[in-house]
């Protein structure tokens, strides 16, 4: 099969579990964590970071809101281990 023929599919946890060798609910936090620590070190004049912190003008649709990438870092930064982040974040040496 060529790599031209491969197809995507949709994998399950177990699956993942296998591959990753990590719990992947960690593991995701773990690489939130990683961008949004280069996030806040970006200038501000950068695409990437703007992009990140702009807030549409549209009203959000009714109903519970889906999750957005932020509110996933918020609600990470407020578990108890990963506090400590916040005040050490912008200090590469650290």
């Amino acid at each position: 099969m060529t790599l031209y023929h491969a197809r995507w599919r949709v994998r399950n946890n177990n699956e993942l579990q296998k591959l990753i060798k990590k719990n992947i609910v960690k593991y995701l936090q773990g690489q939130r964590m990683k961008w949004w620590r280069r996030l806040n070190r970006m200038e501000d004049i950068k695409l990437v970071k703007k992009v990140t912190v702009w807030k549409p003008i549209e009203v959000r649709t009714k109903g519970r809101p889906k999750n957005r990438w932020r509110d996933e870092v918020i609600n990470d930064l407020k578990k108890p281990k990963l506090r400590i982040w916040i005040q050490i974040v912008k200090d590469r040496k650290t």
